[in-house]
């Protein structure tokens, strides 16, 4: 059951909430809240912290229903799922050993053969959190999630489970059934052969031993006819230029930069490590739309039974195809049918493997999972 509003009022959101709970008997609950409603975070935790049922989720740029997406209001979802619920912060403390914390969290015995995982979007170490999640539970699990938080790029409190909501958290929901789990993205190369040389986390300051803007702006120059990327416009223009890090396998992670600091130095959603190998990636609607249809229909290749699909994709994937954006939510319901429903959010950055691969942290990519 899914209670879907557009509406800001956290009255009919607590309503809603209480229905729900009532509802969840023996499952679970997802809530997905839009960070534009700008709802009092310590009146959201302390509902959060008296529900008696499993409850995992976050707050986004925007949540999906179905072939919608909004960013105000809210989606609640009752699932027959039983999710045990984790709560891991300091996503921004380099003191935090997260495959201890990891370890002294979740007990051994717990039957664990998937995790649903929101993390703190703007947090500085959340591929060294996602690292280490592997190192403990590696390819036999299967992994589906996104970053929560707001496109203004001010971190707040954007990750909730039982103990309330929390900022630079994660939070991860249990389970023993296996879930199937599609990656795609529809990017490509336009400039290759570059190296990550000097890099902080998530800030990028070295390019091919040189300044990163300084390069960043020299290599897409080719490709702008009359405008010229600046601090003030780099935003805006590099959406349709993300770093993509070279796998052995010849494919990408997909790397948002999002700002420029005054030194020159690149801020991007997830992490990059010293001797990545990077090119500039480009994209177009056409492109874009037609991976997130081929990544429903491998989803589809393994199960046809009626479900729920689960949709992480990428808010910057949106604010590149705009109107067209829709097209790409079409697109995937279409490859179900109608005895499937969809549910999601719009994601600062997405979490994935297929249970087969390794995991990682992506940027404007689509990640589709069927519960």
């Amino acid at each position: 059951m899914k209670r879907f509003n557009r509406s800001r009022d956290i009255n009919r959101f607590e309503q809603d909430f209480a229905e729900a709970v009532e509802e969840a008997k023996g499952g679970s609950l997802f809530v997905f809240i839009c960070d534009g409603n700008g709802w009092d975070a310590k009146a959201l935790s302390r509902l959060f912290q008296g529900c008696p049922k499993p409850l995992i989720g976050g707050v986004f740029p925007q949540i999906v229903h179905d072939t919608e997406h909004s960013e105000s209001g809210y989606l609640i979802v009752t699932t027959e799922l039983h999710l045990t619920p984790v709560l891991i912060e300091g996503l921004d403390d380099d003191a935090v050993d997260f495959e201890s914390t990891l370890n002294s969290l979740i007990d051994e015995d717990v039957d664990i053969n998937s995790m649903i995982v929101f993390v703190d979007g703007l947090s500085a170490r959340i591929s060294t959190f996602v690292d280490s999640l592997f190192a403990l539970f590696g390819a036999d699990v299967s992994y589906v999630g996104g970053g929560a938080g707001s496109l203004s790029f001010e971190q707040s409190a954007c990750v909730l489970s039982n103990a309330g909501l929390f900022q630079s958290a994660a939070v991860i929901g249990l389970l023993a059934k296996p879930l199937q789990i599609e990656v795609g993205h529809g990017w490509v190369p336009v400039n290759e052969g570059h190296f990550v040389t000097d890099v902080e986390k998530n800030v990028v300051k070295e390019i091919d031993y040189k300044n990163a803007f300084s390069v960043y702006q020299s290599l897409i120059s080719r490709h702008l006819t009359d405008t010229n990327i600046t601090s003030e416009n780099f935003f805006e223009i590099a959406q349709s230029f993300p770093l993509g890090i070279k796998k052995i396998d010849g494919d990408y992670v997909v790397r948002d930069p999002i700002s420029v600091t005054e030194e020159g130095h690149l801020v991007c959603v997830g992490e990059l490590a010293e001797g990545d190998h990077v090119d500039i990636l480009r994209g177009n609607a056409d492109a874009l739309i037609e991976s997130s249809r081929q990544t429903a229909g491998r989803l589809l290749t393994t199960s046809n039974e009626g479900g729920e699909v689960l949709v992480m994709d990428c808010i910057s994937r949106a604010l590149f195809l705009q109107s067209d954006f829709e097209l790409e939510l079409q697109a995937i319901a279409e490859r179900f049918g109608e005895n499937h429903s969809m549910f999601g959010a719009l994601v600062l950055g997405e979490i994935a493997n297929s249970g087969s691969g390794y995991l990682e942290f992506y940027n404007k990519t689509t990640v589709v999972s069927l519960l």
